[in-house]
């Protein structure tokens, strides 16, 4: 079944063809994770996944020689974008985030980390963006509160699930931003007011 993975145009001698399939002979994602690649999770583990009607079906694979570690499934929504991986707590391993309903403005995304060699579900989110605040390092979640409100939050994870650090509201209708600092606000460290000047300034 790996086979179908390969890489296109890789042809092997009819004498090699039950050698076992190494991840780096398959086609690795590169940037995003669409389905049907490899994407590594850290430097032994990667995921790959198959996308159905109502679900996706995902498979941790070691990256020496494709052994399979775990399968999973997740429900979804049609209407959904692709799955991604980011390292939400900065410790090398990437958690994964499964959109599973899409809306107008926003989608209900689960978040599935890494424990004990397998992905186990952690939350879920509901956001218009996801991506790495770059200050920080950690998940930058948008989330589109009005057509003139927006929400910019920031989030660490946590043995319970994903942590709040802050957030910013800006309203686009008055040109102003509200800071609400979360529990792990004071342990980054963070300059309030150049969060605020920065939020305003894009106003």
């Amino acid at each position: 079944m790996l086979g179908a993975l390969l890489l296109s145009g890789f042809d092997q001698p009819e004498s090699q063809a039950e050698a076992p399939t190494s991840a780096s002979r398959l086609a690795m994602c590169g940037e995003g994770f669409p389905q049907g690649c490899v994407q590594p999770v850290d430097e032994a583990r990667a995921l790959i996944y198959t996308a159905e009607e109502d679900g996706y079906a995902f498979r941790l694979l070691t990256l020496s020689d494709s052994e399979e570690l775990q399968s999973f499934t997740q429900a979804r929504d049609v209407s959904t974008p692709d799955p991604m991986l980011l390292d939400v707590n900065l410790d090398g391993v990437s958690e994964l985030f499964v959109p599973v309903t899409g809306g107008m403005s926003n989608t209900l995304y689960r978040v599935w980390r890494l424990e004990q060699g397998r992905y186990v579900l952690a939350d879920e989110v509901g956001a218009n963006t996801l991506e790495r605040d770059e200050q920080t390092g950690l998940l930058g979640v948008g989330v589109a509160v009005s057509a003139v409100r927006y929400s910019y939050q920031v989030h660490g994870l946590g043995e319970d699930g994903l942590e709040h650090v802050y957030t910013l509201e800006s309203d686009l209708a008055d040109g102003a931003c509200v800071l609400m600092p979360g529990p792990g606000f004071d342990e980054m460290e963070l300059d309030a007011d150049a969060l605020l000047s920065a939020c305003e300034a894009e106003l």
